[in-house]
């Protein structure tokens, strides 16, 4: 939702809205799975302010969903 304001905004040729970032423990943190990889743009100490924070669920327990998902 964050990203299709700030899509609009551009086409509108206005500055955008939102400041999107992907925080993660530490900077090095690094997720790769599948087909991309997820990089952290800062470290969770490195952030003063923020207005949202969205914290994605845990992973599923690998006992329960068996040992073929990479997790």
């Amino acid at each position: 939702m964050f990203s299709m304001v700030n899509q609009t905004l551009d086409r509108m040729r206005r500055a955008p809205l939102f400041k999107i970032q992907l925080i993660g423990l530490s900077k090095e943190a690094e997720l790769t799975k599948w087909l991309f990889t997820i990089k952290p743009e800062l470290a969770f100490d490195e952030v003063s302010k923020t207005d949202l924070i969205i914290k994605p669920a845990a992973l599923p327990n690998r006992e329960i969903c068996g040992q073929g998902y990479g997790y």
